[in-house]
Order: structure tokens, then C-alpha cells, then sequence
């Protein structure tokens, strides 16, 4: 049989096969720049996890949960054709933040916390997205990231709740939620003072391909949880979770090298049961 006979053909228009080279791709780098406290690759790796948001109680599987040095990553695998690009809309403000909001199981909290945690390295952040249609040049409108985005919220939550539940000893962990693509993503900086009130365009300038974005955007599947208080302003942070949008080439060196401060909390953390 050829490289391209029919059952080949079908396994690889499937997305579990990058779903388990993402899997070995990390344990390899785990293991090869692991020494001393770390030469462990990491604390523990499942895949096809199941889930169930206690919010909305939908239910599904995590495509992949790996954890290290007390941070749970939460991979969902998107395959897409690699000429394909994500054109991600910047700030020039935002090229390089070092913060987000972030799940986390914190002591003498009632149920799972989203807090403002410091991230490093930090990384340009972003709400607009055009992603590469399948018919042509024809963008879309970037409602396919939210969705997965905001499917990846509930699975968060659903697995959030349940490692809550789970006696332990361990100290309280962070949860990261990662979206992987085959797809190169690139982002477009710019400045209020560029776009134009009277077609509403931007001028031709430079896109920069980048390994990851911090995903930023009120998602509908986020409420408020219940008794918050504050101003329009302040309840929008609990409505927007940090959702990291990493190519598959890049994604063992976001696992090795992101650090998660939950120390460091610029906000009173609020729980994540909501009003029904």
C-alpha cells in the first residue's frame, strides 16, 4: 500500500492522530530538557477525558489534560490545512501581556476561583480574529474560536469542579485551557488612530507570525456567578477567561515555559457557581 491508499486517506483526515503526536511531541521535550527537581516530565498525562460542566450540564471529553509543577493544561486539538492562516487583530498596547484570568482551586473557596494571575513570557493579546475560510480566500468571521473557546470554558469548568472535589494533599492547582492548531497564526498591530470611521478598513501593514495568543473575549457561556458585585467594568474580567490559541509546533515549548503566578491575585476572586 501507497503513503495515500483510502484507509490512509481516512485516519488522516481524523484529528485524534494530532491529538497523540501533540502527546508524544511533549513528553519527548519534557524528557529531554528535564533534569534535577524536573527530570520527571511531568506529574501526570490523560487523554479523551471526560468532562461535565456542573453550570450547563453538558458533558464531553478533553482531548488532552497534562500537569506540571501544580498547573493542569487543557488541550483541545483543531486540525485544520496547514496554509491556512489565523489573522489575529492586536493592539500595539497589547503585543506583549504579562496577566490573565485564570481558574484556580484556591483554599477556603467554596468551589474553583477565576483570579488575575501574572503569565509569563507574555504574549500578545487578542478579541478579534479572521480565520481562513474552506471555500477560497473567503475569511470567517472568527464565531468558530468562540465557540470552541467557549465549549472549552464549560469543559474547564466540568473539570475544574470534579479535581475540586477530589481529596488531595497537593497544593491547590491553576487550569490553562489550550487550543491547538495546525493552522500558522499571525497577528496585525495597530493603533486606534488606524482604522477608519468611514469604511471601516484598516491600511495595508505588517502581519507577524507568532507560536501563541492569548485569547480574550466575553463568552456567552460564562455568566456571572452569583452575589458579584461591581459596575459593568468590573464584572466583565469574570466574564473573560484567557484562553491560549497555540500552533502545533509550538505547543511543548508553551508547556515547558509558561509559568502561572496565582499568587499573584490583582482581583477578589469570586466563585464559579452561577445563578440558575
Amino acid at each position: 500500500m501507497t503513503e495515500d491508499d483510502p484507509f490512509t486517506r481516512r485516519l488522516n483526515a481524523t484529528g485524534f492522530l494530532l491529538q497523540l503526536a501533540l502527546e508524544e511531541e511533549i513528553r519527548a521535550r519534557a524528557i529531554a530538557t528535564g533534569t534535577g527537581a524536573f527530570s520527571v516530565p511531568f506529574d501526570s498525562c490523560e487523554r479523551e477525558v471526560p468532562w461535565r460542566d456542573p453550570v450547563t450540564g453538558d458533558e464531553g471529553y478533553l482531548d488532552l489534560v497534562i500537569r506540571r509543577r501544580g498547573v493542569f493544561f487543557l488541550f483541545e486539538c483543531k486540525r485544520t490545512k496547514p496554509e491556512h492562516d489565523w489573522l489575529f487583530l492586536v493592539r500595539k498596547r497589547d503585543h506583549a501581556q504579562a496577566s490573565g484570568t485564570v481558574l484556580c482551586n484556591q483554599p477556603r473557596h467554596a468551589s474553583p476561583s477565576w483570579v488575575h494571575a501574572k503569565i509569563e513570557p507574555a504574549a500578545p493579546v487578542s478579541e478579534f480574529v479572521s480565520i481562513h475560510g474552506e471555500g477560497g480566500d473567503r475569511p470567517k468571521n472568527g464565531r468558530m474560536l468562540e465557540r470552541d473557546a467557549g465549549q472549552l470554558v464549560k469543559a474547564l469548568r466540568g473539570f475544574a469542579s470534579e479535581e475540586f472535589e477530589r481529596p488531595t494533599t497537593e497544593d491547590p492547582p491553576a487550569f490553562v485551557p489550550v487550543i491547538v492548531t495546525t493552522a500558522r497564526l499571525k497577528i496585525r498591530l495597530y493603533e486606534a488612530e488606524e482604522l477608519s470611521v468611514a469604511d471601516g478598513t484598516l491600511p495595508p501593514g505588517e502581519f507577524v507570525e507568532v507560536p501563541w495568543v492569548m485569547f480574550k473575549k466575553p463568552l456567552t457561556v460564562h455568566t456571572w456567578p452569583t452575589g458579584l458585585k461591581g459596575n459593568r467594568s468590573e464584572l466583565r474580567f469574570h466574564r473573560e477567561p484567557t484562553i491560549f490559541v497555540a500552533t502545533a509546533a509550538s505547543v511543548a515549548d508553551l508547556f515547558m515555559g509558561l509559568h502561572v503566578g496565582t499568587e499573584l491575585v490583582k482581583h477578589t476572586p469570586q466563585s464559579t457557581a452561577v445563578s440558575r
